[in-house]
């Protein structure tokens, strides 16, 4: 064993005897300049001819073709035609620049000293294209399904690297192709995220981001869409129904009353359904989502009025006429009531849409900026509930005085048919007595 290693010391010193130093490999781009380094300090005075050649291959069994040769005194190099021009010699060590690089000046450079087979110096020039802006490719941004990036980098790239959101890529992500490709099986919100890919060579490195988003809505926030949606379509048959009982003018006869009687169950319990329907969707979303203060506020609200409406449709229904007598009365309120109770639902219900669609189409994480217009919203319905509470009050007030003063002309013609004078006779004035 110790002779194995005796001997390959050996070798590997008559190899760097025989071959001379051999360089680490110098990469340059087109159109650059590169220096190849003469002899050393304690061997400039024993040069007498400087040699410089250069091979498509090895040392061993390459090609090779001269670029320069330089005699001690002589007053410049001879040069290849490919050179001149291009090279400026330092005949004090016998090193050079080689300036407008090309494809063509890919070699082995060896340097001899005086007419002498053995190196003195090799330099191994690569002529590499700059790494263009890599360009990312998606095949898919759906839900669930398997997502593949593709970087496509211009030049001659080494090394590809991937990262997500500045950091290290998950376990559950692939790569193949040389690390060219990456691959997300099962793509959930979770992988969304700006990608970075790196290529890398010898002569550089450059990168590109690409922000992949997944469109979709996972299978258990369905619920919630479908709930806001019958919400919605609840609300409005309310609105409807609000309408035709406004707009139908009748006498108080009783097959009316009985008929209003239906279209107020089903006002009530059009109400009540898109109530049910919202608080299903707002439970939803603060159980998959989170509890936020706005969210529960809003249940809690939801919550009241489904009472509320709940009440009002039982109290309908087991009422007799003289309950829709006074409802049918009391328009405004109604109005108002119904109105504010619909739009409350309506606005909720398209609020929560809204942040799903957003969600679905712009961007991965749950945001809230939606869920600030609710506020202003509410703020406009108790403004217009109030609105219409405050001239219902106006109007029954009216009804009322004029009511009164109607019940006090009554009274006053009862009395003047009880003198013997019609209302609408005047009464003859008094004789005055005979003096």
């Amino acid at each position: 064993m110790c002779c194995l290693l005796q001997l390959s010391l050996a070798l590997s010193y008559f190899m760097q005897c025989t071959t001379g130093r051999v360089e680490t490999p110098v990469y340059r781009t087109p159109g650059s300049s590169v220096f190849f380094p003469g002899v050393d300090e304690d061997q400039k005075d024993q040069v007498e001819v400087f040699r410089w050649k250069v091979s498509n291959g090895n040392i061993e069994n390459g090609t090779r073709m001269a670029v320069l040769q330089f005699h001690a005194g002589a007053p410049k190099p001879s040069l290849i035609k490919k050179y001149i021009g291009r090279l400026d010699f330092d005949p004090a060590n016998g090193s050079f620049v080689l300036h407008h690089l090309t494809s063509e000046d890919t070699g082995l450079y060896i340097l001899f000293m005086n007419l002498q087979d053995k190196p003195v110096r090799t330099v191994q020039l690569r002529i590499m294209d700059k790494l263009s802006k890599p360009s990312i490719l998606s095949n898919s941004s759906s839900l669930y399904s398997t997502v593949q990036l593709t970087c496509d980098v211009f030049g001659n790239p080494h090394e590809y690297q991937w990262q997500k959101d500045g950091g290290e890529i998950s376990q559950h992500h692939q790569l193949i192709n040389g690390n060219r490709s990456l691959i997300i099986p099962s793509a959930t919100k979770g992988d969304c995220g700006t990608y970075t890919c790196i290529a890398t060579n010898p002569i550089g490195s450059t990168q590109a981001d690409y922000t992949l988003i997944i469109y979709g809505l996972p299978s258990k926030q369905i619920v919630i869409v479908v709930a806001s949606i019958a919400g919605l379509m609840l609300s409005s048959v309310s609105l409807i129904v609000l309408l035709l009982l406004c707009c139908l003018k009748r006498e108080s006869s009783q097959a009316s009353l009985r008929h209003d009687k239906l279209l107020f169950l089903s006002l009530f319990s059009s109400n009540t359904l898109s109530f049910v329907a919202i608080f299903i969707a707002l439970a939803s979303w603060i159980a998959i989502k989170g509890a936020g203060p706005l969210s529960v506020v809003t249940l809690c609200l939801v919550a009241i009025l489904l009472a509320l409406a709940v009440t009002a449709a039982i109290a309908v229904w087991n009422s007799g006429c003289l309950c829709i007598e006074r409802l049918r009365g009391n328009t405004g309120f109604r109005a108002s009531l119904s109105l504010i109770c619909s739009f409350i639902v309506m606005v909720i219900s398209i609020v929560i849409l809204a942040e799903e669609i957003q969600q679905s189409n712009q961007g991965c994480d749950v945001t809230i900026l939606t869920w600030s217009i609710l506020i202003p919203l509410l703020v406009v319905c108790i403004t217009v509930f109030s609105i219409f509470f405050v001239i219902w009050c106006w109007r029954n007030d009216e009804r009322n005085s004029d009511a009164r003063n109607q019940q006090a002309q009554q009274v006053n013609g009862e009395r003047l048919e009880l003198n013997g004078i019609r209302p609408d006779q005047e009464p003859e004035p008094e004789s005055s007595p005979p003096t």
